[in-house]
This record gives structure tokens, C-alpha cells and sequence, in this order.
């Protein structure tokens, strides 16, 4: 069995933490590592952390004691692929948690089929009511190409149990390190995105997806992704902006691809200036965003009257 090693990255998460872990330290495959990179907790995560390593050689702690409150988990991914030793990655938040038999339902598929990620659904936690992901179309549960899988990726409002994330997903670790693909440090926000996108444009990465829901997203109203910083909104939208130029830049037929990058951009900068009307100098700057892609997302949402009527308002307001 080979070892597959699990990223958390940590900070102040001592409420969700021992259900993370104990999730994973009760899976069903055991050939594991775990890398737990706490980024200067306030509270008492690192302790919880260290316990584990305590009692399961398998849990590894890093601790940054210095560089804590950053908003964005990047380092701690960064430093846990330096020193990760196993055959696979997975990445988990540490306010989720996933099912007993995830890991090994995932090194299954990804071996029998010889690809480079396996894929699975996931739940929508929220208020102790877990609800499984759907998707408007099947995915096929056969070898999917690199170019299958960003066309999937990108059409999320059809295909959204394959989400942009990271932590529905396992990684052939050699691929990542040959390729020497890391998280970009230059975004605080939709670094997965950049992450996967710059994984899935090799050639030679192929993808596996399981419609089983094994990994359970927690909702919290005071997460970093319900309440992003001003710079994290602009990351966001620059993640998209450089994916648009890295997909224009390839020789193969992306079109597609490219246009529903646009409207998830036009989307994302609308909801930014819905939340940025105190702000008139924001709000003008996430409008100008908005209005880059304004005629894609109308169109690519032209038999849905409310979606425009809603795009529309933020761009003449």
C-alpha cells in the first residue's frame, strides 16, 4: 500500500479540530501521514495537534508561530507539500471533516484506473444537516482527459460536485513535484483554482470521479470564505484574470472553456459590488471588473431573466 500524506492547514480552529482529526485518524486506509501546519494559533490548536502526534506517530506538527492571522492558509499548504513524504496528496480544512473510507475509496479509483487525481462528491454541512452535492449532468466514471476535467471544473453551475477545490480530490505526488506545482503565494484567494488549473493543463493528467459524497464542507458565516477581505476580493478576480490568459495561451480548443471563466469572473465581481455600496470607491472599482465580461454572462444566462436582471443592476447602479 503506498502512503498517502494529508495537508491541514490550521489556525484558531480548536472548535472543529478533534472532528477533523479524528476522522482521519480513524480511516480505513491507514497507510498515512498526517501534516498538520498550525500558522500561529491563538488558541489551543496547536495543543490539540500535538496530542495526536502524541498518540499516532502518523500525525506530524509544524508549528509558525510568527505568522499567524494571515487570512489565507498558502504557506501552510506550501510548507506542508515541502515536507509531505507520501505517494498521494489530499488536503483537508480543518473545520470539515470526511468520511471513514474516503481515502481508500480514492486510492482505489486513482490505481485501478492509473490516473493522476481521483475525485469524489461531497456534503454541504450546515446547521448539523449534511446535503450531497448534485450535478445537473452525470460525469462519466471512466478515465477523464485534462481537458475534460478543466471543461467540467469551469461549468460548475452543471457539474458542481467536481468543484474548484482541493480537498475533494487526491494527487499523484510525483506529478506535482516533477512539475514542481505549488500554491501561488502572490493570492490569498482562489489559489485551488490556480492550483488545479495549472495541474489539469498537463497533458499527462489524467482524472478519475466518484459520485459518492465522502467529504463533508462545513458552512460557517465567519469563514474566510463567506466574509473575504478587500485584498482577497481582488485576488479573486486576478486568479480568473490569469487563468483566462493561461487558457488563451493554449494550443488546444478552450473556447468553452474561456467563456465560462469569464462569467464566473463577472459573477464573482457582481457580488462584490453588491457588498461594497458603503464603499463608493470599491464599489466603482468591483463595477469596472464587472463590466469586463458583462456580454458573456448575459449571454451564457440569457434563458434565466432574474440572473441578468440581478447582473445588470450592479453594472448601473
Amino acid at each position: 500500500m503506498k502512503k498517502i500524506s494529508i495537508i491541514i492547514p490550521i489556525y484558531n480552529s480548536a472548535p472543529y479540530l478533534n472532528r477533523c482529526l479524528d476522522s482521519i485518524k480513524e480511516q480505513t486506509y491507514k497507510n498515512l501521514e498526517v501534516l498538520c501546519i498550525d500558522d500561529g494559533s491563538s488558541d489551543n490548536s496547536l495543543e490539540i495537534c500535538e496530542q495526536y502526534a502524541a498518540n499516532d506517530l502518523r500525525f506530524r506538527v509544524f508549528k509558525k508561530e510568527h505568522f499567524g492571522g494571515s487570512g489565507s492558509p498558502v504557506r501552510s499548504l506550501n510548507i506542508g507539500i515541502k515536507h509531505f513524504k507520501g505517494d498521494y496528496i489530499g488536503f483537508v480544512d480543518p473545520d470539515d471533516w470526511v468520511e471513514l473510507d474516503m481515502y481508500e475509496i480514492l486510492y482505489i479509483n486513482v490505481n485501478r484506473h492509473s490516473t493522476a487525481v481521483g475525485v469524489v462528491n461531497f456534503f454541504w454541512n450546515e446547521d448539523g444537516i449534511s446535503c450531497p452535492e448534485t450535478n445537473d449532468v452525470h460525469i462519466p466514471n471512466e478515465v477523464l482527459s485534462n481537458e475534460t476535467m478543466l471543461r467540467i471544473m469551469f461549468a460548475r453551475d452543471i457539474y458542481r460536485s467536481f468543484y474548484f477545490t482541493t480537498w475533494n480530490k487526491l494527487y499523484n505526488a510525483h506529478l506535482l513535484t516533477k512539475n514542481n506545482l505549488t500554491f501561488n503565494s502572490n493570492y490569498t484567494f482562489a489559489y485551488d483554482v490556480l492550483f488545479n488549473t495549472e495541474l489539469f493543463l498537463l497533458n499527462e493528467c489524467t482524472g478519475i470521479y466518484d459520485g459518492r459524497p465522502l467529504y463533508h464542507y462545513q458552512q460557517r458565516p465567519d469563514s474566510i470564505i463567506h466574509t473575504p477581505s478587500t485584498q482577497m476580493k481582488r485576488d479573486d478576480l486576478r486568479v480568473f484574470e490569469k487563468i483566462i490568459l493561461m487558457l488563451e495561451n493554449k494550443d488546444i480548443r478552450m473556447y468553452d472553456i474561456i467563456e465560462n471563466v469569464k462569467r464566473i469572473h463577472a459573477f464573482h465581481a457582481a457580488k462584490y459590488v453588491e457588498t461594497s455600496i458603503a464603499d463608493s470607491k470599491l464599489f466603482k472599482e468591483f463595477q469596472a471588473k464587472a463590466s469586463l465580461f458583462a456580454d458573456v454572462y448575459i449571454d451564457k444566462n440569457k434563458n434565466n431573466k432574474s440572473r441578468i436582471e440581478w447582473f445588470k443592476k450592479y453594472l448601473t447602479y
